[in-house]
């Protein structure tokens, strides 16, 4: 037997996530934005690594569209959920569409990403797959890190829970 997920089902799941976590955001003191997350890796707080979840969503999209060079920072200023948030949707609906746009043959084709220092070879398929999976599990990290910071996380996160699948 094979099951599949629809790109629309992750998508649909995804900003079911998002809209949780920026209701939350938006209702707790700006410290929740400094919880530390990486503390000896790049995203040192919460804020970075939302930040690098919604960035790398846009650079991605930019790199579908052969769009570069691709961008460097959001342009929102630190602790901006407002901001960031409004970025994050503009990134979406690009994204959203760009994915949209492929058909069956040619998301399978591999083509050539640079990326950060490296090159790589793979699938535009595979880059779309890969956007919500980095972000499901960069919201994973997040919870983890407020929950020890003593903040409770908003809501169940588990696909399992989500309205987007049945």
């Amino acid at each position: 037997m094979s099951l599949h997920i629809t790109l629309e089902e992750l998508l649909a799941y995804s900003e079911e996530e998002r809209s949780k976590w920026e209701r939350w955001l938006k209702s707790k003191p700006r410290e929740a934005l400094r919880v530390p997350v990486q503390t000896e890796g790049r995203f040192p707080e919460v804020w970075h690594l939302l930040h690098h979840i919604f960035l790398v969503e846009m650079r991605h999209t930019q790199r579908l569209m052969n769009d570069f060079p691709v961008m460097e920072d959001a342009g929102v200023e630190e602790g901006d959920v407002d901001g960031l948030f409004e970025f994050a949707r503009r990134a979406r609906e690009q994204f959203r569409d760009v994915a949209r746009s492929f058909g069956e043959v040619e998301a399978r084709k591999a083509r050539r990403f640079q990326m950060q220092s490296a090159e790589y070879t793979l699938t535009p398929r595979k880059l779309i797959f890969h956007v919500l999976m980095h972000e499901a599990r960069h919201w994973a990290q997040i919870a983890v890190a407020v929950r020890n910071a003593g903040y409770e996380p908003p809501g169940n996160h588990d696909l399992l829970f989500s309205e987007a699948l049945q």
